[in-house]
C-alpha cells in the first residue's frame, strides 16, 4: 500500500514536468518564429506588418525567453525612435500600442516592463490629445486636459472582477481535486472501480468544471 501513493506522486510529477516543457517549448517556438518574421518584414520595408509579428513574439513571454525579450526590445526601438531617425507617426503609434498590448497580455502577479509601459502611456496620451485637437482651436489648458484624460485611461489596468474570479478559481481546484480523488481513491490497486469514492470524485469533477466555465463566462 505504501508504494501506491509514491508511484502516483511520481507519475503526477512526471506528467506535470512534461506538460510544462511542452508549454515552454511552444512559447519559445512561437517567439522565435514571430521575431524572425518581424525582422524579415522590416528588411523588406514592411514595418507596420513587422510590428504585428513582433507583438506576437513578445506575447509568447515567460521569464527567461530570449526571443520574447528581443521582440519587446524591437518594439521599444520602434516606439521610441532616436532623435536622428526619420519621423513616421504611423509606425510610432502602432509600435506604442503594440508595446502596451504586449505588457498587458503578459502581466500576472506583477507588471513586466513597467517603466516602458508607463512611458508608452505618456507618449500615447500626447499623441491622442494632439490628434483630437486637429482642426480645433485648442488652448494649452484644453490640450493638457485631453492629455490627462487619456493618460488616466491608459494607466488604468483592467482586471478581473473578484467574484467571478473566485468562482473560477474554486471550480479549478474542485475540478483538479476531483480528478486526483478519482485516481487515488476511485480505483483499487488492481485498477477496479471503487464505486462510492469514484462517484464522489466524478461529481466533484463535473461540478468543478461547471463552476470554472461559469466563472470564465460571467
Amino acid at each position: 500500500m505504501s508504494l501506491r501513493p509514491r508511484k502516483t506522486w511520481s507519475l503526477l510529477g512526471t506528467a506535470l514536468l512534461l506538460a510544462l516543457l511542452v508549454v515552454l517549448g511552444r512559447l519559445t517556438w512561437e517567439a522565435r518564429t514571430g521575431l524572425a518574421r518581424g525582422r524579415a518584414l522590416e528588411t523588406e520595408g514592411a514595418t507596420l506588418e513587422a510590428i504585428a509579428h513582433h507583438l506576437d513574439a513578445a506575447r509568447a513571454f515567460y521569464p527567461g525567453n530570449p526571443y520574447a525579450a528581443l521582440a519587446f526590445n524591437r518594439l521599444e526601438t520602434l516606439a521610441f525612435p532616436s532623435p536622428d531617425a526619420p519621423p513616421n507617426a504611423d509606425v510610432e503609434r502602432r509600435a506604442l500600442e503594440a508595446l502596451r498590448t504586449a505588457v498587458l497580455a503578459t502581466r500576472s502577479i506583477y507588471l513586466p516592463h513597467a517603466a516602458a509601459f508607463r512611458k508608452a502611456n505618456e507618449r500615447l496620451a500626447t499623441l491622442y490629445a494632439r490628434w483630437e485637437s486637429v482642426g480645433q482651436a485648442d488652448t494649452p489648458e484644453s490640450l493638457a486636459r485631453r492629455e490627462s484624460f487619456h493618460r488616466d485611461k491608459l494607466n488604468a489596468l483592467p482586471g478581473p472582477r473578484p467574484l467571478p474570479a473566485l468562482v473560477a478559481l474554486a471550480g479549478l481546484f474542485l475540478w483538479v481535486g476531483g480528478a486526483w480523488a478519482f485516481m487515488t481513491r476511485g480505483l483499487t490497486p488492481a485498477l477496479k472501480l471503487n464505486r462510492g469514492p469514484a462517484l464522489g470524485a466524478v461529481l466533484a469533477f463535473v461540478m468543478g468544471l461547471a463552476l470554472f466555465l461559469l466563472g470564465l463566462a460571467w
